[in-house]
């Protein structure tokens, strides 16, 4: 009964729920008690420990990163990348703005990409598409925290790992 409303609840069929809370089962994430017929899951921990243990199997939510013009919408999507980090530390912002939407958003469909050599950089900006919809756990205009995290991990620039790191030291888990 759970796994069926939390399907529901998330628009995901009642298999695709099954296979990620066996997933999360085996990757010690989550535990599951038996309730009459129903499966309730428990999470292993709380907050930052939490974040620490399923760290390792976060992935980069980022699929592909487009240089767009910028438009009225656009500028409404969540900050992402160093955009986002520059506003929740102390990283100067990057040339272009850096914004977030889902691959299957209906606004990437018209999408048409910009060549930076040949237009004014203020009227451009990066679009990343990500392979989920970055808009269900932002606040104030940016992209959530964990999923900064994994989008940032990779970026060899030392300056913004060290923003990165400070940033999520300073989380209230």
């Amino acid at each position: 009964m759970i796994k069926k409303q939390a399907a529901q609840a998330l628009g995901l069929s009642q298999m695709s729920v099954t296979r990620a809370s066996e997933q999360l089962m085996a990757m010690e994430l989550i535990t599951q008690e038996a309730h009459g017929k129903e499966q309730r899951m428990k999470a292993a921990a709380v907050g930052k420990d939490y974040y620490q243990m399923g760290r390792p199997y976060l992935i980069d939510p980022v699929q592909r990163v487009l240089t767009v013009k910028q438009t009225a919408p656009l500028k409404q999507l969540p900050l992402a990348g160093e955009s986002a980090l520059s506003e929740v530390s102390m990283l100067n912002p990057p040339a272009l703005p850096v914004a977030a939407v889902s691959k299957s958003s209906p606004q990437t469909v018209s999408l048409v990409e910009a060549d930076e050599k040949w237009q004014p950089e203020e009227d451009l900006m990066k679009l990343e598409l990500w392979k989920y919809d970055p808009a269900l756990f932002a606040k104030n205009g940016i992209v959530d925290p964990v999923s900064l995290e994994a989008a940032l991990r990779a970026n060899p620039d030392e300056r913004v790992q060290g923003e990165l790191e400070e940033y999520m030291e300073g989380i209230q888990w």
